[in-house]
């Protein structure tokens, strides 16, 4: 792509999927929506909790958190949004 030529369709769409993953998780947060969702699932592994207790604590965190929020709501989706994020996550 040349400077001031505009994207294909593919490459907007990873572009756009880029801008939402850094927007912060709620307005004043120092943490993005790909980050703390990176941050769960690498925590997971490096406590070797289980999905349960990873759910559990997600929800503390929603309790916590203003309602408008983009923190997952649970394991699935963290995982989800890495999947759709085109991340790939491994069982360990």
């Amino acid at each position: 792509m040349h400077e001031g030529e505009s994207p294909n369709s593919k490459a907007q769409k990873f572009y756009d999927m880029l801008a939402s993953a850094n927007e912060p998780v709620f307005a004043g947060a120092a943490e993005s929506r790909l980050s703390i969702t990176i941050r769960l699932l690498a925590n997971r592994t490096n406590w070797h909790t289980t999905q349960k207790a990873l759910d559990d604590f997600m929800q503390l965190v929603l309790n916590i958190a203003p309602r408008e929020n983009f923190i997952p709501k649970n394991y699935y989706k963290a995982k989800k949004n890495c999947l759709n994020s085109r991340i790939e996550v491994c069982k360990v």
